[in-house]
């Protein structure tokens, strides 16, 4: 009997004021997922352990049937912003893992229902990438397949920020705290970089209100 196939997708990142928006994909039999399940697999935003994080990331692509892992830099989110607007920026990078590693047999489970609607769904109903798709407030939480694949995208995501983080104190000599996430640390540590260098760090999302408005800056 051929065992069920499932493909979870989710993103971090998404309201963060520096660094990149990372969504990912992956997808496992159920016997895999199970197996996740007991290893502690949930929502990333559950586990606040980042070393954990890592061991379940590295864990998860070691055993995943496939993954994919999708990035965008504020450039591009600003370009979308500006032109398309944020939620096309994750349905086409949604697209981009659903067609890297898409099966016909399996079901793909996505998270939030008002980015991937009706219309996105049945884009990929019976095709040769799936042969259901659903789409569920918090399957991050419901769905270990879906927390599987938050858990990827944040160890991407923290990746990057610790490259990130470690260039920008020496340049600032100050601690920086709050990870780029949208909050009064970021705040300040861009309040302390415009302050020296008369310009925000080329990370930062200018396209987000909190810049537009002239609300903090």
């Amino acid at each position: 009997m051929k065992k069920r196939e499932f493909m979870g997708i989710d993103e971090v990142g998404r309201s963060s004021l520096l660094g990149p928006f990372v969504i990912a994909g992956v997808r496992a039999t159920d016997e895999i997922i199970e197996a996740w399940g007991e290893v502690g697999v949930t929502d990333s935003k559950r586990i606040k352990n980042r070393n954990k994080i890592k061991e379940l990331s590295d864990y998860i692509k070691e055993t995943a049937l496939d993954y994919n892992i999708q990035i965008a830099d504020a450039e591009e989110i600003d370009r979308y912003v500006s032109e398309r607007g944020y939620n096309n920026l994750e349905r086409d990078r949604a697209r981009n893992i659903i067609t890297a590693i898409g099966r016909r047999s399996c079901t793909i489970i996505l998270d939030g229902p008002n980015i991937f609607n009706k219309k996105f769904v049945d884009e990929f109903i019976n095709t040769r990438y799936a042969f259901d798709v659903k789409s569920y407030k918090k399957a991050d939480v419901i769905y270990i397949v879906v927390g599987a694949a938050s858990i990827i995208a944040k160890h991407t995501r923290d990746q990057y920020m610790d490259k990130m983080i470690d260039r920008y104190e020496k340049e600032v000599d100050m601690k920086i705290k709050g990870r780029g996430e949208s909050c009064k640390e970021t705040i300040k540590f861009l309040q302390a970089y415009k302050d020296k260098y008369n310009m925000f760090p080329l990370e930062t999302r200018l396209s987000f209100k909190l810049f537009r408005n002239g609300t903090i800056f």
